[in-house]
This record gives C-alpha cells, structure tokens and sequence, in this order.
C-alpha cells in the first residue's frame, strides 16, 4: 500500500509541475504577432526618439519608418518598443520606448512629425519640424504615439 501511495504522489506531483508549466506559458505567453521592437535612427527610420534630453547627453534612441498609433503594448499590435544603444550612448537602452523618450530628432528633410501624449494619435501633441532635434516639453515622458505630418 506504502508502495502504491508513494508512486501516485510522484505521478500527481509530475502531473502538477507539468499543469504549471503549461499553465503558466498561457499566462506569460503573449500573442504570436507581438514582438519586441528594435531600431537605430537614420534616414530610413526618419522619426527619433531619444531617452535623455539634450543636457543628458540623449543616450539611446527608437527609430520609427512608419506611424505608432500606439506605444503601450496594452493597445494595438501587442508589440513592445524598445530604446536601443546609438550614436550618443547606451543609457536606457533596453527601456520602453511608451512614456520615456525625453528628446526628438526628425532626420526626414521634408516632413514633421508629432509626437501625441495618448494612442490613437490623441492628446496633447509636439511637433518636431523636419531635420530638427528638440527636447520634448508636453509629452516629455509622457508620450503613446507618433505620426508623419505630410
């Protein structure tokens, strides 16, 4: 009987780790078109943002080709956005991009862009004129979305 008991115990506890185990891929698991999202500035990816100001030195940037109606993974494609290590440092490399980008640079000589304080281009809202760089004021960190101005 002692046998039996000890042999159901090592058969529910596998079962248990391998229920949490999977149980827990659901809960951490993110949608398969979610992704994590990288890049460098530079004249394709025209609209900037740095996670420092100008005083701070900048630090690491997010490059963006084309608009981000939203930069909260809650909304839209479920894809982070991520500061990366550029041409003016390393600092906040690694950090979301939604609600900490401190500066803008527009690398596109012909057209703005705006940098909106809620998704869905909403909210309180910068310009940043074509082949510019500034530090943003209303949406310093506090920025969700971003838009070419045509």
């Amino acid at each position: 009987m002692r046998r039996q008991s000890e042999k159901l115990t090592r058969m529910l506890t596998a079962l248990s780790v391998a229920a949490v185990g999977l149980g827990g891929a659901v809960i951490v698991g993110s949608p398969a078109s979610a992704a994590v999202v990288q890049r460098n500035c530079n004249a394709r990816a025209p609209m900037c943002l740095y996670y420092n100001s100008s005083g701070y030195g900048y630090g690491a940037e997010f490059g963006a080709y084309s608009n981000i109606p939203s930069f909260n993974p809650a909304y839209g494609s479920g894809d982070t956005y991520e500061f990366v290590a550029g041409q003016h440092g390393s600092a906040g490399a690694g950090r979301s991009v939604w609600n900490q980008a401190a500066a803008a640079r527009d690398f596109d000589p012909d057209y703005s862009f705006a940098v909106y304080e809620n998704h869905g281009y909403s909210g309180a809202a910068e310009t940043i004129p074509a082949g510019t760089t500034k530090n943003l004021g209303a949406t310093h960190n506090n920025d969700t979305s971003i838009k070419m101005l045509l």
